[in-house]
């Protein structure tokens, strides 16, 4: 790829989660009242539960490598509450 095409994706995805994160923000100022029912609670219970075990459950599926291994040692050092995917050696 030509340098100036990878500068400017690069850029690009730089800005990409800076942007998002304002387009949010707009859309949020807009809502009057947010009412938190029932659904919304299944909703948020279920991606904060299943989520993270169906991303570990399909992890433990590959081999990791020690680069990996190390990551999820400092990432577990740093407040990985999850009883369960204890990483430390």
């Amino acid at each position: 790829m030509p340098l100036s095409v990878d500068g400017l994706t690069g850029l690009l995805g730089q800005a990409m989660i800076p942007t998002m994160i304002v387009t949010l923000g707009v859309h949020l100022s807009s809502v009057e009242k947010l009412e938190l029912n029932l659904d919304i609670w299944i909703a948020c219970g279920l991606s904060l539960l299943l989520a993270p075990l169906l991303v570990f459950g399909l992890a433990s599926l590959f081999p990791l490598g020690e680069l990996e291994k190390k990551y999820w040692n400092f990432a577990s050092s740093y407040g990985d509450s999850n009883p369960c995917c204890d990483h430390r050696n």
